[in-house]
């Protein structure tokens, strides 16, 4: 592949949130997300980023993740009417497959280092050569 083929975009974010935000806008085409879907997940995304810097073990992360506590905490973030609202998108997402057994399919989440300040993706678009 020739540097010439190859495209850059820049996407500038204040912050964790507005990093998963603009993650889940990258890969909107791959998932069935509806936008209000999006939103709830680049908050639950934020929140799980959050936990890793403190909890390793991912079992624990999804079980703090899941716990009343923060679904109460990003009730108030998400500015939702209830915990019952919450629990309705949740399930909404368990059908899509986006949450299994409580957990974030690996899917979703991007591979970030806890401090990250860039992060890149790629996309590699192969055109079959023309047969003669």
């Amino acid at each position: 592949m020739e540097k010439k083929d190859v495209q850059w975009v820049k996407r500038n974010v204040k912050d964790d949130l507005g990093f998963f935000t603009e993650w889940l806008k990258i890969i909107k085409s791959y998932s069935p997300l509806t936008d209000k879907e999006a939103e709830f997940m680049a908050v639950l995304l934020t929140k799980r980023h959050e936990l890793s810097k403190v909890i390793l073990d991912e079992s624990i992360l999804s079980t703090v993740l899941f716990d009343k506590s923060m679904k109460l905490k990003m009730v108030e973030d998400l500015q939702l009417k209830d915990l019952q609202t919450f629990e309705n998108m949740a399930s909404t997402l368990r059908k899509k497959k986006v949450i299994i057994d409580n957990k974030i399919n690996p899917l979703y989440i991007p591979k970030v280092q806890k401090d990250f300040s860039t992060f890149a993706i790629g996309f590699i678009i192969l055109k079959e050569s023309e047969q003669g």
